[in-house]
């Protein structure tokens, strides 16, 4: 396993990034890293830190290594206690510092998909925000050999008046935590020396759960934990049954990686919406592909080799390059589906589509032949030649060079060699409008025709209040075109000098509009065409603010919103909390407006109190938004027999503000907060909610929530109970899903990959057809299979309570089919508390 690393230093300004390269031909041997994760291990079972990592009733602890002994340069005083202001004795208190290359600041590498745009907006991408399902292989060696890894600066634990003193330490930006068995505490962006830091420790994030390997609980399998913010490592060894347990841990983004000898690692992201999805992590056995890359029969050695996915974003990359013999070999992988192996060899391609299953040893013969072009005329309106046209390759990534040219005295233009994925191709001209053609197959495509409207240029510079030019600014024409001009957006970005060039569809009147925080959103009348124009754009007011716990501790990574007083449900700007809770709401028109925090914390979204503000000319208020407690409900999970239910998901949604000055959920991603797991005694504690109704809702696995058997509150729509904080303890009711499972086979005994069953749509997986239906009804029950080109079948089965039935293999007969007109029909709805899963 290898990879490199080098330094890139931006002219202008001392801006150094760190590139990761490609890792090719990898292959999962943890003998490679073992040196590194024993270290971890052995650390987490001999220190006597206080952060506890354990499998199953055995624990161990998590520390950093020796403390360093610096020259003494600056000592931070100060006291950890509890919610209620009670210090703490024996909490263990450490201060670390980051090292010169922090993890969040890994870029993405420049094969990863998306970066081609990127490359025009100089704005580089980080490997964990925008790219990090592509590059996990990368993330994975980074974990392993612990780069990055924060440095200890200095340890010590609590007096019996909870007071602490850590010395010696670096003059650079530390986080001093505090940990113990029941909370955890972190206060980052520290400077300075402090003579009364204080640290409040609050329950937190507890990672734990269960190690599988192919569904069977895994030994022995390490876990290390690295916090994205700090780039402090926790390390842990799962027991006997695979469990594991690290923490608590202080509120944040955390990113895990499980491993174990002859399995692939698996990397997951966590954070205090969720301390562990579904409560477990399942590692794979890694699979191997190989092939040989050929050209009229004869091995080619060179060959660049690249396993990519549909969807690039969700499959590591990998390439490898064929050897003498023409053979490459990718190792180390895990299944997938939509996978495509392309070979790239003086200016020929081959490409093939690949389906990686458990079974090894299936060869992929990639066959070279010339790379296909693109080619074609570009014209005007009036169907003349446009001689000089760019046609280009839309770029995705920044290791290829796309190709680009011109066209010649009669339009006509060539373009190529193209690459399996290149199928997007930009076209422009001076004086009309870009266009941009999406091809199928440029190989199987006839000479193309592509027709460039005439644009009229509006040029100019723009400029602050100031009269300084305003670099990297978008700007916005606001008028639609003609109908018989192609939809497009008359959008540019002003260059280093702050000139800028737009290219309306049409002369006329047109309102310019600045989509900048550093400025105001005002709209300018200018004219198509036009030359020369100086924009001056309005600085408006950057509102500051700082994000509070119900402690005064600052909250990073809060979503700050803030709306016009009169229109709360729709907000006009949103921003975030860094490391020390502070937050910038760029360029407010003066007005009446509310701001608000949410953040979301194992089930529950927490919001603080709404402020209502007005903003003038000048500068702005500091804006303090402080968290409340809330309101702690808590409750237990059973099943319909009464026994506790592990691992089972709680959250908690407000239906409607109790009074004036709560502020409304707003939306910034799909879906609710993943919730609360509930532990070995079916137990859960919500905490924070607000004072006003909730609804509870409950989920696991195999299980459905039966509100009209669970009490502490009242059924609300079926599968939720709706509860008020502060009412009795809550206790859901989960009955086990019935299953009904079977493989629908044609005559010839080959599996269907979709098909539908009582009106709704089935896929499953092509090489068996194996399906699983789960219900609660219980009873005797129809099914209707329909599946193309076979005539219908109907079967009748009785369903157990709590029980499956197993069907096996249901074989189709041919006639005629009406699955068209089943699929095009509105679906019944389904029976009753039944849900459908492939």
């Amino acid at each position: 396993m290898t990879s490199t690393r080098e330094r890139r230093t931006r002219s202008g300004g001392a801006f150094t990034i760190l590139a990761v390269g490609v890792l090719g031909m990898l292959a999962w041997d943890a003998r490679s890293t073992s040196e590194a994760v024993d270290r971890g291990a052995g650390v987490a079972a001999s220190s006597q830190g206080a952060n506890r990592i354990e499998g199953t009733g055995t624990p161990g602890m998590a520390a950093l290594g020796p403390i360093p002994q610096p020259e003494k340069r600056r000592r931070i005083r100060g006291t950890v206690v509890d919610a209620r202001g009670v210090p703490l004795a024996g909490v263990r208190v450490s201060a670390l510092s980051r090292a010169e290359e922090p993890l969040a600041e890994l870029p993405c590498p420049d094969w990863a998909p998306g970066t081609g745009g990127s490359r025009r907006e100089e704005k580089p991408l980080r490997l964990l925000h925008d790219c990090w399902q592509a590059a996990q292989d990368i993330l994975t060696e980074w974990m392993t050999s612990r780069m990055g890894e924060a440095i200890l600066q200095a340890e010590t634990v609590t007096d019996g008046d909870g007071t602490y003193v850590l010395d010696g330490l670096d003059v650079g930006i530390l986080s001093v935590w505090a940990l113990n068995e029941d909370g955890a505490a972190v206060q980052q962006g520290i400077l300075g020396t402090h003579d009364g830091l204080q640290l409040v420790l609050a329950p937190g994030l507890r990672v734990e759960g269960t190690a599988f390997g192919e569904d069977v609980p895994l030994p022995g399998a390490r876990i290390s934990l690295v916090s994205v913010a700090t780039d402090r490592y926790f390390d842990g060894i799962a027991g006997p049954d695979g469990r594991f347990h690290i923490g608590p841990l202080p509120y944040g983004h955390y990113v895990l990686l499980a491993k174990q000898d002859g399995w692939r690692p698996e990397l997951l992201h966590l954070n205090e919406a969720t301390a562990l999805p579904w409560g477990s992590v399942h590692l794979t056995r890694p699979l191997n592909h190989a092939g040989r890359v050929l050209f009229q029969g004869s091995p080619v050695a060179g060959a660049r080799v690249e396993l990519t996915a549909e969807f690039p974003h969700d499959f590591p990359f990998q390439f490898a390059t064929s050897d003498a013999k023409g053979r490459f070999h990718f190792s180390g992988l895990r299944n997938g589906y939509g996978l495509k192996v392309s070979a790239f060899h003086e200016g020929m391609i081959a490409s093939e589509e690949v389906t990686l299953k458990e079974r090894n040893g299936v060869e992929t013969v990639l066959e070279l032949r010339p790379a296909p072009y693109f080619e074609g005329i570009v014209q005007d309106e009036a169907r003349q030649p446009i001689p000089g046209a760019r046609v280009s390759v839309v770029p995705q990534r920044l290791d290829i060079d796309y190709p680009v040219t011109t066209t010649n005295l009669d339009g006509r233009f060539r373009l190529g060699p193209f690459g399996p994925d290149m199928n997007q191709v930009t076209v422009s001209a001076p004086g009309h409008l870009d266009e941009v053609v999406t091809l199928s197959s440029p190989e199987a495509t006839s000479p193309a025709t592509i027709t460039l409207f005439r644009a009229v240029s509006i040029t100019g510079v723009a400029v602050d209040a100031h009269g300084a030019p305003a670099p990297n600014v978008t700007l916005r024409l606001e008028r639609q075109c003609n109908p018989t001009v192609p939809h497009h957006n008359h959008v540019t970005t002003t260059d280093d000098a702050g000139h800028f060039e737009l290219k309306a569809c049409r002369a006329g009147n047109w309102g310019l509009q600045a989509d900048d925080p550093r400025f105001l959103p005002d709209v300018a009348s200018v004219h198509a065409p036009s030359g020369d124009l100086r924009i001056s754009l309005k600085q408006g007011p950057i509102l500051p603010g700082i994000v509070l716990d119900e402690h005064g501790v600052p909250v990073p990574d809060a979503d700050v919103i803030l709306a016009r007083r009169e229109a709360k449900d729709t907000h006009s700007q949103y921003s975030s909390s860094d490391a020390q809770g502070h937050f910038q709401l760029g360029a407010v028109p003066p007005g009446h407006y509310t701001v608000w925090a949410q953040k979301e914390v194992l089930g529950v979204i927490r919001r603080t109190v709404a402020q209502d503000i007005e903003l003038r000319e000048g500068p702005p208020p500091q804006v303090e938004l402080r968290f409340p407690e809330g309101v702690t409900v808590s409750g237990i999970v059973v099943t319909t027999s009464g026994r506790p239910l592990e691992g089972a998901t709680i959250t908690a949604s407000r239906q409607s503000p109790a009074d004036a000055t709560e502020p409304p959920t707003v939306s910034f991603r799909c879906g609710g907060p993943f919730g609360v797991r509930t532990g070995a005694d079916g137990r859960f504690v919500l905490r924070h909610l607000s004072s006003g109704p909730h609804t509870i809702s409950a989920s696991i696995d195999g299980h459905t929530f039966v509100p009209a058997q669970s009490s502490g509150g009242t059924e609300y729509e079926t599968f939720a109970l709706l509860v008020k904080p502060g009412e009795a303890p809550l206790r859901i009711v989960m009955q086990r899903d019935s299953q009904i499972r079977g493989r629908l086979l044609g005559p010839d005994g080959s599996p269907f990959s979709n098909f539908v069953l009582n009106n709704r749509e089935f896929y499953v997986d092509p090489q068996d057809g194996a399906f699983k239906w789960s219900t609660l009804k219980s009873g005797v029950q129809t099914l209707r299979f329909d599946a193309p080109g076979m005539a219908s079948r109907t079967l009748t089965v009785d369903v157990p309570f709590e029980g499956d039935v197993e069907l096996g293999e249901i074989h189709m007969s041919p006639g005629p089919s009406i699955l068209g007109s089943l699929l095009d029909a509105t679906p019944h709805e389904p029976a009753e508390s039944a849900n459908l899963s492939p």
